[in-house]
């Protein structure tokens, strides 16, 4: 019986074995199944490159913000660190105690202060003024004691810069005036009043007595000092 179907469709023999083939044309359409192969390796090898994509992203983004990472938590583990350390605390502690005097015009001292006035005022000058000139009277040196006030030996008298108080300023110790108070006897002088004021007890401060200041006038001297 003759095969009815269409010639590409027939089996032919094959020229080499003479088994039957199906011969299937160049132009034909591909399968479903051929298709659908060809889309999953496709699906896989695009899933892949996005994979190693972002993968590569991911390095490349760590790699530049690792400066800041690392070092934002090496600055937190520095600072945790400082805040154990005895001598940064000490440095914290000394810094706030000093702030009140780190706002003004503080003077520059060292274990010896020179002076130079007369009439009881006198005002800071330096060693070179002071050896270049000092014959003429008009001239102290005084020296820093373990207390951390400064002698005056010819007029028994102490300086002492306050540091704690606002603004800073001088006081001053006289034997014979001030020792009269005990622990107390401090005295300052103010300026725009022209004269002494002595405590005579815990925070009260009084005028200087007229009597005492006449007796001593010759040996009261303070610091004319601009904070």
């Amino acid at each position: 019986m003759e095969d009815s179907r269409p010639w590409p469709e027939r089996e032919k023999p094959c020229t080499h074995c003479g088994g039957t083939m199906t011969v299937i044309s160049q132009v034909d359409d591909l399968t479903d199944s051929a298709v659908t192969k060809w889309n999953i390796k496709k699906g896989r090898a695009e899933s892949m490159v996005e994979s190693t994509r972002e993968k590569v992203v991911l390095i490349i983004m760590l790699v530049l913000l690792s400066p800041c990472l690392f070092g934002g938590v090496g600055a937190i583990i520095e600072g945790f660190i400082e805040g154990l350390n005895p001598e940064t605390v000490q440095e914290e502690t000394s810094v706030s105690t000093d702030s009140n005097a780190s706002s003004y015009n503080m003077p520059d001292l060292s274990d010896t202060m020179y002076l130079v006035g007369s009439d009881g005022t006198y005002k800071i000058t330096d060693q070179s003024d002071y050896k270049d000139n000092y014959e003429t009277g008009n001239y102290k040196k005084l020296v820093l004691d373990s207390d951390g006030n400064y002698y005056d030996k010819s007029t028994e008298g102490y300086a002492w810069l306050n540091t704690d108080i606002d603004p800073p300023q001088f006081q001053y110790w006289f034997e014979g005036i001030s020792s009269e108070y005990g622990e107390y006897g401090w005295m300052e002088y103010d300026n725009d009043e022209d004269r002494w004021y002595i405590e005579l007890s815990q925070g009260d401060w009084q005028p200087l007595d007229s009597a005492v200041y006449e007796t001593n006038a010759d040996r009261l001297w303070h610091i004319d000092y601009d904070f």
